[in-house]
């Protein structure tokens, strides 16, 4: 049964992006200085990798919590720009890509997604 999962599992993870799980960092005891140090390195960027884990994981809870399906959430976060809020409330768009080509399929879900959402909200 695990391994009828297992293989599943694997199928289903290539169609959707997943939060990648943190490496294991070894530093033997007794190595050498730069050893250590590449081994520090190596903690930090895991650290780094670690912390992007957990807040992509309080974003995907915070969604769940609102009652907005993660999946959908995912694919408009992916396909439009990012926003950034300032103190004062202004807010600014990040162009990664160019928005203007976007193709009329994925503009409808994307403007569906946000319609259901609001409507969601409103209950």
């Amino acid at each position: 049964m695990r391994i009828a999962f297992d293989k599943l599992h694997r199928l289903i993870s290539n169609d959707v992006a997943l939060i990648e799980e943190p490496r294991s960092i070894n530093i033997a005891s007794g190595a050498w200085r730069s050893e250590v140090e590449r081994g520090v390195k190596q903690l930090e960027r895991g650290l780094e990798g670690f912390r992007e884990a957990i807040t992509e994981s309080v974003r995907t809870l915070n969604v769940l919590m609102l009652g907005i399906d993660p999946m959908k959430y995912r694919f408009l976060i992916d396909n439009t720009p990012h926003v950034s809020w300032t103190v004062s409330g202004e807010y600014q768009a990040v162009f990664h890509r160019d928005y203007n080509k976007v193709p009329d399929e994925v503009f409808q879900n994307c403007f569906d997604f946000v319609l259901e959402a609001a409507l969601n909200t409103s209950r």
